[in-house]
């Protein structure tokens, strides 16, 4: 049996971002200012005979921007943005929010066996929603009057499974260090957003 459990803690001045725009088809990055991450991850690994191992692993994070980020300048007044005065810099709430894209939580584990020369081997991880936007709000459309929803703040958790199979070639006269393998990445398909 080995065991383990970390505690970190990271803080980051002018932490970058980035998204794909499919609009421009490229990635764009923003400054997120002064982050702060924390968390735990934790694993442990049993071999109860030597062709059998399983392994169960799991992560818990934190990370809160300290500051609201700046988005763009004032080019007009208007009270829909909240803009003054023209050159006023227009910030999004993202003080205290979490950073998008990273799941709060994610646990799995993994089952490897050993059959003669096959060795055989699944893992499923099961990832936590994350949010879409660094504001962790919805975003809504239409009118004042009839607002619609468009995107949600989070994404649903997921599962993804994997499923790798090899066999040692030694037995048709090959050295030990070679392999025929088959590896299947998301088993069941999973859509998920990175």
């Amino acid at each position: 049996v080995q065991a383990q459990l970390a505690g970190w803690f990271t803080q980051y001045h002018n932490r970058l971002a980035s998204a794909y725009d499919p609009v421009l088809e490229q990635t764009v990055y923003r400054n997120l200012g002064s982050v702060q991450k924390y968390g735990i991850d934790a694993n442990v690994s049993y071999s109860p005979i030597p062709q059998l191992t399983t392994y169960l692993f799991a992560s818990w994070n934190h990370s809160e921007i300290q500051n609201d980020v700046q988005t763009g300048v004032c080019s007009a007044i208007s009270a829909i943005t909240g803009c003054t005065a023209i050159g006023q810099a227009i910030f999004a709430p993202t003080n205290g929010k979490r950073e998008s894209g990273s799941g709060a939580y994610s646990y799995g584990g993994t089952i490897r066996g050993e059959l003669g020369p096959v060795e055989i081997g699944v893992t499923a991880k099961r990832s936590g929603g994350r949010y879409i936007y660094d504001t962790n709000l919805p975003v809504f459309g239409g009118t004042t009057a009839a607002q619609t929803l468009l995107y949600n703040a989070k994404t649903e958790p997921y599962w993804l499974v994997n499923l790798d199979a090899r066999v040692n070639m030694e037995f048709i006269g090959l050295n030990d260090q070679t392999y025929f393998q088959l590896n299947v990445y998301n088993l069941f398909n999973q859509f998920s957003v990175g």
